[in-house]
């Protein structure tokens, strides 16, 4: 929500505003019109040493909610607080996901002591995701909404984007002489 008032104020400021409005009804109807029936548990990895993940302030927190899941540690006030290992196996989250840019791999998940009990290792639930998508909130939310929703398992729904994210834009990019510029939403790259 935060993103979307952001877009707003910038397209005020810039005098854009009526392209700004348009880009947030655009990414306010893509995700309402996701089929959102999973209600899986998520465990984030935001790092491993110590164990660090995404609490109820996180923006990352809203956006496994609008995709559809739970965080499993919603409960927890901080942003990005510290867990131990014992709390992440007691939450047994059925979805686990790791940031792309993260040297672990889903076999040292899978391979982590006690964590063989875990849904999402016993299902094979977990999900490297492309992290600059992801890890800044900006116009690219409705993206990390679609690459979150996409991994959430009994959806049904057809593979659409696979691991794929934009070229780094500066916001500055929205943009132009003639106003505000969507073109870059649809120029993408293989991840």
């Amino acid at each position: 929500e935060d993103v979307l008032k952001e877009i707003t104020e910038i397209g005020k400021i810039t005098g854009h505003e009526e392209n700004a409005l348009a880009l947030v009804k655009e990414i306010q109807s893509s995700i309402e019109n996701l089929s959102l029936i999973s209600n899986k548990t998520v465990y984030w990895e935001v790092w491993n040493a110590p164990y660090m993940t995404i609490g109820a302030t996180s923006f990352i927190n809203e956006l496994i909610t609008k995709a559809g899941g739970k965080n499993i540690f919603a409960d927890l006030e901080q942003s990005y607080p510290s867990v131990n290992e014992e709390s992440i196996i007691a939450r047994n989250p059925e979805v686990i996901f790791i940031p792309s840019d993260s040297p672990v791999t889903v076999e040292d998940v899978k391979n982590r002591n006690g964590w063989q009990d875990i849904s999402a290792v016993k299902t094979g639930s977990i999900y490297k995701i492309n992290a600059d998508i992801t890890s800044r909130a900006g116009p690219r939310i409705k993206d990390a909404i679609l690459l979150i929703n996409e991994d959430l398992p009994t959806l049904g729904i057809p593979t659409i984007i696979i691991l794929i994210g934009l070229l780094p834009i500066p916001l500055s990019a929205l943009f132009s002489s003639k106003g505000f510029n969507t073109s870059f939403l649809s120029y993408r790259r293989a991840y």
